[in-house]
């Protein structure tokens, strides 16, 4: 950093003096000049050595100095980025910077305020997502970066970073988070403005959608497991092929949340995951299921669930890589190419927050769709 003292010697006061301007240069950029607000007579400055021969007015200046250069230094001890213009802007009260908060601390202080909005499970994820924050930090030497300059820059760094060990639409999701991460904190006062509020990372298209078609869900319907583990599973998979609930909300349905409407019934339930409300049919192929384990269904861990569906998978002989998220596509796939529901219809089934995730994720029209609209067609002919 730089300091210099020039005088304004084009506007004089009405005691001929001039005012002394300030320019701060750090790796040679400079920032807009400033006022000291020290005046003097021209004939008292001496440019060279940048002093006034008024020793209290001299003293001013050193002061001005050496405030600059102690900003300077705590920005540095702070880990954060100097420039000539955040020296200026700190010095003459435009920035309310430093800011109190590390983007690590806003982080942790998000995911305590959502632990009560949002499922464990996307609570997990955020500990995840933060956990890979803190590596890329500390591998940055960033550790104490406050949440305001954690700008564009930054986070497609930490982008990059991530690319290198997870896969590009994971990584986009890992900075996205940060960003609501720092609307939060914008939201609740903790910073001026949200740095990353304009930042745009584009997924890759998504996968081909795996499900089941109803000819394999029969299948699975009809075999009967050796295992009672493996057939509690098939059992938990069919019932999320008949629901559409996801892990969360299968494990956590219950008898209550059927309810009665002009004389049939649907099961009507919040997701954990976003709250948003899906009212499902209940069926025969439900109630019986249901019935099965007298209304209580069995529990696995997600992780334990999975393994198990693999196996079912291999005994049925079905080529296909089944998970729990497996079997919530298979019902709105169904539903909307082999039942005939409307799209909309479907998302609210499914619980979608609008219609256009459905379109986005979902509308994939096949042969079995473009049949049954034929039949349809021709029954008004």
């Amino acid at each position: 950093m730089k300091i210099l003292y020039w005088l304004r010697k084009n506007k004089l006061n009405a005691s001929n003096e001039a005012a002394i301007y300030c320019r701060i240069t750090v790796n040679g950029i400079r920032s807009n000049d400033f006022s000291t607000n020290v005046f003097t007579k021209p004939e008292s400055w001496d440019c060279k050595k940048q002093r006034i021969k008024d020793d209290m007015k001299q003293s001013t200046l050193q002061a001005i100095r050496q405030k600059l250069s102690a900003i300077h230094l705590d920005l540095e001890m702070k880990d954060i980025p100097v420039t000539a213009d955040l020296i200026k802007n700190i010095y003459t009260k435009k920035e309310t910077l430093i800011c109190k908060y590390t983007m690590n601390e806003l982080f942790s202080e998000y995911i305590e305020a959502h632990k009560k909005k949002r499922a464990p499970g996307t609570i997990k994820n955020y500990n995840v997502r933060y956990n890979l924050l803190v590596d890329f930090l500390e591998a940055e030497r960033k550790s104490n970066i406050t949440a305001e300059l954690f700008n564009v820059n930054y986070a497609k760094q930490y982008f990059n970073w991530l690319c290198k060990k997870e896969s590009h639409n994971y990584s986009v999701r890992a900075v996205e988070i940060c960003r609501s991460v720092l609307q939060y904190a914008f939201e609740n006062d903790k910073i001026k403005l949200n740095p990353l509020a304009a930042l745009k990372l584009k997924k890759n298209a998504p996968k081909k959608i795996v499900w089941l078609t109803p000819e394999e869900i029969k299948l699975m319907e009809d075999q009967i497991f050796a295992s009672g583990s493996l057939q509690k599973t098939a059992d938990l998979f069919l019932f999320q092929c008949y629901t559409g609930l996801d892990y969360g909300d299968l494990m956590s349905v219950k008898l209550s949340d059927v309810q009665m409407f002009q004389g049939d019934k649907y099961i009507i339930k919040h997701r954990l995951k976003s709250g948003e409300e899906s009212i499902i049919p209940y069926t025969e192929k439900i109630d019986k299921l249901w019935k099965k384990y007298e209304y209580k269904l069995p529990h696995f861990e997600n992780q334990t669930y999975n393994r198990f569906l693999k196996e079912v998978a291999l005994i049925l002989e079905v080529n296909k890589l089944l998970t729990t998220h497996i079997g919530r596509k298979t019902f709105t796939m169904n539903k909307l190419n082999h039942d005939g529901y409307s799209m909309e219809a479907t998302s609210k089934m499914a619980g979608h927050s609008s219609v256009k995730t459905t379109e986005t994720h979902y509308a994939k029209v096949n042969l079995s769709l473009i049949k049954m609209e034929t039949i349809r067609l021709n029954a008004f002919k």
